[in-house]
């Protein structure tokens, strides 16, 4: 079973999240994937728009932390550094964010975490009714700057909600 689901039809390039057991969580194999897509995406002269989503009832649940933890729990500064470049969701919130064609968010569920933060990325964002959406880091304190920044960075309009 394919972690993201990749098709295109009637210039229109269909990104499916398929890690429903783990909440679409964001591993190591699903950013490859998403990085190649991405990459494929933009490359693609048949395409004009991309819609992103998850399989199941969640979008994206953030980064996979039965995976993430336990490679990043003691990496050095420098190794945090050289990941910056790419960051989560394939890169599509740093190293590929400038693309030239819009991506589309249709949000059917939570997004958490870096799943907010991948829908933040794109273009436009659709909620479902049953959309929910969080940041851990602000509710735990923890790089509130950071969460702060992401948000602002991604949505100047949604600054207010910062403390």
């Amino acid at each position: 079973m394919s972690v993201v689901l990749y098709e295109k039809r009637e210039r229109i390039a269909y990104i499916t999240l398929n890690r429903p057991e783990a909440m679409n969580a964001l591993d190591d194999a699903l950013n490859d994937a998403l990085w190649a897509i991405w990459g494929d995406f933009e490359a693609d002269p048949e395409v004009d728009v991309a819609i992103v989503t998850g399989q199941g009832r969640v979008f994206c649940a953030g980064a996979d932390l039965k995976t993430f933890i336990p490679k990043w729990e003691h990496a050095t500064l420098k190794e945090a550094r050289a990941n910056l470049a790419r960051g989560i969701g394939g890169g599509l919130t740093r190293g590929q964010h400038r693309m030239t064609k819009p991506v589309i968010a249709a949000i059917n569920g939570a997004a958490i975490g870096g799943g907010f933060e991948l829908a933040l990325a794109c273009d436009i964002r659709i909620a479902s009714s049953s959309a929910k959406f969080g940041v851990f880091e602000v509710r735990q304190a923890c790089i509130r700057v950071m969460a702060d920044w992401s948000v602002c960075l991604r949505s100047p309009a949604w600054r207010w909600h910062s403390t």
